[in-house]
């Protein structure tokens, strides 16, 4: 039986009442405690056993607390004989999900109302490129509809079509008239241009549009493109959709009660501390003596902006098997504001808001209604104030159950971390017991950040390469010296097929689709869809070369991913350097050349100007470095490659001193130093750069279509 009321809750719990102080713990642990307290049986069962809870509840009645805890985690309470459960099925998971996308597909449709035909203006000038195209697209969004839009996963991406492929959707009847009508408008447009004002190719030949739409966050990144009858882009427009989840209405008001500064334990200083981005001053202090601006994430910069972890907050943060990564400041500062103001409290605590909080509550004199405010505007959380109680919860719950990250995988990989930089098998081993949704997101970055920021550089070169960390895992070294030797079939990697397709259609990049272009005049086809580009000497191409195609990849793999595409390893090992600045300790990894180059640059009176900017490097610690590189061949001319790295220590004896490095490394090194010296003098490395800075010009142009 459903107990229906708050007073059929009651009459099981009327005595004794219940006193929880808790800064972060799963439900699972909470109900026993409550158990514990009141004598009577309380199960949690389903989903909600490792949902993350704050709970402030001081001589408090049992019944009402459970009903809070019921509600900010989408559950029901059953009466079980003589005890409770906390239960969420598969009913009541699919009523929070529906409830869930309803209020997002509000919130976009609002978004879509809010995009007005004339792009915002900045300075006197506009902001986005002119025409009749932010129309269309708002047309064309509002045919498709939040209620479709909503459905997008985090990290996801959808390509809508005026003629889809089997992995496109079709385009709403509306929203391709819109999308004709405004092809006709760009039409006209090129037409009234002459010379140089007419850029691209002629919108008149298009044949085919599609608006491909990724999720990324809350935001939806929008690409509108036509193409002509051969598959070549002769359009495309980009939009960015700013969702609002964040609630913009004040939180509520908590009463009158002090206002004076909280305070936060040591541990929760310390790993704040950790975790404080810099400000431009502190950058332009550490860099140059105060002449630059901007922002670096202290887990890039590297370079000590922030302070390193006490060894107490260090055993706490890497068992977060153990100890709620949430609670260790977050949680806390909910709990002492709510006990500020003489509030009970129950609060689901999402993931997401913990990278989020270390921004806003890297202050000092936080105060608790400043806490408040923080966590409904700026970690997305909706606060509900009722009879002395603070209930607090996601803006999307049923979203927070799948972006939270896997604490015992994530337990393991920290205590890794903290000893060795971050190992392959490690990295690969968390990735497989992550969603897609919850892979690498800003949480594990900011508890590995905390640990070691070399650490979460590696995750986060590796965001995009979790598919291809789960392959690694799978194979084992068996495998994987098979596909060095001669390759291995994507059909016959049972379980893979899932994550091959978000490989291709979901990643940033996706694969390279490429054209043999021929003399002559002639052309080839890739697939169903191609661009043809030769270049030309004299006006006429005089070999064979290979072209990147600006095409979208599920026009070129209109019908998935082949089971016969060819899986190859390339594997190389080096010795490197972990470079230890005089500043923190923290480290760049080099080869023999870079460092060689590096010390050249530092040294060499050209640059001194810039040499404030560039750390010193005082210790080296050798390590071996294992580079694989997987290169996916779907069909001629279609490919894609993805790396990984695995770095090891060579010797037990920690940092030592240039000359300790392996002979062999310091002689590589000592010759590029040499070399570059001398190309520094005669110009020749300035040449070098601006050939390079030419080269890469070119390559972006021709991948964004410019050419």
């Amino acid at each position: 039986m459903i107990l229906a009321s708050a007073a059929a809750a009651a009459a099981l719990l009327s005595q004794p009442k219940v006193d929880i102080t808790t800064y972060g713990s799963n439900l699972r642990a909470i109900a026993q405690e409550i158990s514990r307290q009141t004598g009577i049986a309380i199960r949690v069962d389903g989903g909600p056993q490792e949902d993350i809870l704050v709970v402030l509840a001081k001589d408090a009645d049992g019944s009402t607390l459970l009903k809070h805890i019921a509600d900010v985690t989408g559950s029901k309470l059953v009466q079980d004989g003589q005890g409770v459960r906390i239960l969420r099925g598969k009913a009541e998971d699919r009523a929070q999900r529906k409830k869930d996308l309803k209020a997002r597909a509000e919130r976009i449709d609002a978004a879509i109302d809010e995009l007005s035909a004339a792009p915002p203006a900045q300075g006197g000038r506009s902001r986005q490129p002119a025409g009749p195209w932010r129309a269309a697209i708002k047309e064309i969004l509002g045919d498709i509809k939040g209620e479709s839009l909503a459905e997008i996963k985090d990290g996801h991406r959808v390509v809508y079509s005026t003629r889809p492929t089997s992995v496109q959707v079709k385009m709403p009847s509306r929203a391709s008239q819109a999308f004709s009508g405004y092809i006709a408008a760009e039409s006209e447009l090129y037409k009234s241009r002459s010379g140089q004002a007419r850029r691209g190719q002629d919108p008149s030949t298009a044949t085919k549009g599609n608006i491909a739409i990724r999720r990324v966050g809350g935001a939806l990144s929008l690409e509108l493109s036509a193409v002509d009858a051969r598959g070549q882009r002769v359009l495309r427009r980009n939009l960015t959709l700013t969702v609002k989840d964040r609630l913009e209405k004040p939180a509520p008001a908590l009463g009158t009660h002090t206002e004076e500064p909280i305070e936060l334990s040591d541990i929760a200083k310390s790993i704040l501390r950790a975790l404080k981005p810099p400000t431009a001053k502190e950058v332009a202090l550490k860099f140059d003596g105060g002449g630059a601006s901007g922002f670096v994430s202290p887990a890039v910069a590297g370079e000590g902006f922030t302070d390193p972890l006490s060894a107490e907050a260090l055993q706490m943060l890497i068992k977060s098997d153990e100890i709620e990564p949430l609670g260790l400041f977050l949680g806390e500062a909910l709990s002492k504001a709510a006990g500020a103001k003489e509030l009970q409290l129950v609060a689901h605590l999402p993931d997401s808001a913990f990278a989020a909080s270390t921004a806003w509550l890297g202050g000092t004199g936080l105060k608790p209604n400043s806490v408040f405010g923080i966590a409904q505007a700026g970690w997305g959380l909706n606060l509900e104030s009722k009879d002395g109680w603070l209930v607090i919860k996601p803006t999307n719950v049923s979203e927070s159950w799948d972006s939270r990250a896997n604490r015992s995988a994530l337990a393991k990989l920290s205590k890794s971390v903290s000893k060795s930089p971050v190992s392959l098998n490690d990295m690969a081993a968390y990735a497989r017991y992550t969603r897609p949704a919850a892979f690498a997101q800003s949480f594990d970055l900011s508890v590995l950040a905390a640990v070691d920021a070399a650490a979460s550089i590696e995750l986060m070169r590796s965001r995009n390469n979790r598919e291809t960390l789960i392959l690694f895992a799978s194979l084992g070294a068996p495998g994987l010296q098979a596909m060095e030797e001669d390759g291995v079939l994507l059909g016959t990697q049972a379980g893979f097929k899932d994550e091959a397709h978000s490989l291709v259609y979901n990643s940033w990049d996706g694969p390279k689709l490429w054209s043999q272009a021929a003399p002559a005049g002639r052309q080839t086809e890739l697939v169903t869809i191609i661009e043809v580009r030769a270049q030309s000497a004299g006006g006429s191409p005089s070999r064979f070369t290979v072209q990147p195609i600006n095409a979208e990849r599920t026009d070129a793999m209109p019908f998935g991913v082949p089971g016969d595409t060819m899986i190859t390893l390339r594997k190389r090992e080096q010795v490197m350097v972990q470079a230890f600045t005089n500043m923190t300790g923290r480290s760049s990894m080099m080869s023999a050349q870079a460092l060689g180059q590096y010390r050249a640059k530092r040294e060499s009176p050209r640059y001194a100007s810039s040499r404030s900017r560039m750390p010193e490097y005082r210790a080296y610690e050798p390590v071996t470095q294992t580079t694989y590189t997987f290169e996916y061949k779907f069909a001629e001319g279609a490919s894609m490659s993805r790396t990984l790295r695995d770095i090891k220590k060579m010797t037990s004896s920690g940092p030592g001193t240039y000359g300790q490095l392996p002979p062999a490394f310091v002689e590589q090194s000592n010759q590029a130093f040499e070399n570059s010296i001398k190309a520094i003098a005669s110009g020749a490395w300035d040449r070098t750069s601006r050939r390079d800075i030419i080269r890469k010009k070119e390559e972006a142009a021709r991948k964004n279509g410019g050419g």
